[in-house]
C-alpha cells in the first residue's frame, strides 16, 4: 500500500509567492519588535533636556538666519579659523579687518567692521542679563534664551557667518606681456 492509497490525495496549500512570504516575515518581525519595545520601556518616554530644545524665536525666523545661528552656536560657522582647519582657505585672518585670526569670539566682540552692531547687541544683552561682553564666552552667550533676540538682530544686520564675505580674491593686475600690441 502506497502513501496515496492510505491517506487519499494529499492536500496542498495554494501556491505562495516569495514576496508574500517576505512581507509576512517582516510584519511578524516588526510586531515582535514593537511588543519587546513596549515591555522594555514601561511607559517612560524620552524627554529632551531643556538646554537642547530648539529656541522658538530662532525657529520662527528665516531659515538662513536660523542656520547661521545654529552654526555659530555649535562652532561650525564660516570663520577664518574654521575655513583654514577644513582646508577651504590658506589663512585664518579676518577678511573684514585683517586681524590675525577670525573666530566667532572676534566677530562678536572685537571686529572693527561690525563695531556699531556689536554695541547695540551688547547693550541689549547687558540690559537683559546685567553682564557685559567681557563676562561671556561665545558658548555661554548662545546658551541663554534671553540673549537670542539680540544675537538674531546682530546676525540680521551683519554678514557674520554668511556665505558672502570679503574672502574673494581681488583680480590680478595684467602683466606687461599681456598689455602689449597684438
Amino acid at each position: 500500500m502506497g502513501y496515496k492509497d492510505r491517506y487519499g490525495r494529499r492536500h496542498r496549500p495554494p501556491p505562495r509567492f516569495l514576496a508574500n512570504l517576505k512581507r509576512e516575515i517582516s510584519e511578524k518581525k516588526w510586531e515582535e519588535a514593537r511588543t519587546w519595545s513596549r515591555n522594555r520601556v514601561k511607559g517612560k518616554k524620552y524627554q529632551m533636556p531643556r538646554t537642547m530644545r530648539q529656541n522658538n524665536m530662532v525657529a520662527r525666523g528665516p531659515k538662513r538666519l536660523a542656520g547661521r545661528f545654529h552654526q555659530l552656536k555649535t562652532g561650525h560657522c564660516r570663520t577664518g579659523q574654521n575655513l583654514k582647519w577644513t582646508k577651504n582657505s590658506d589663512k585664518a585672518e579676518c577678511g573684514w579687518c585683517q586681524y590675525k585670526t577670525q573666530t566667532s569670539e572676534h566677530l562678536f566682540k572685537n571686529c572693527d567692521k561690525w563695531r556699531p552692531q556689536q554695541k547695540i547687541m551688547w547693550a541689549a544683552i547687558r540690559k537683559k542679563t546685567g553682564r557685559g561682553k567681557n563676562r561671556f564666552t561665545i558658548r555661554e552667550l548662545f546658551a541663554d534664551e534671553r540673549r537670542t533676540g539680540a544675537i538674531l538682530d546682530f546676525l540680521r544686520t551683519t554678514k557674520v557667518g554668511a556665505r558672502v564675505g570679503p574672502r574673494e580674491l581681488p583680480p590680478e593686475p595684467m602683466r606687461e606681456e599681456e598689455e602689449g600690441d597684438p
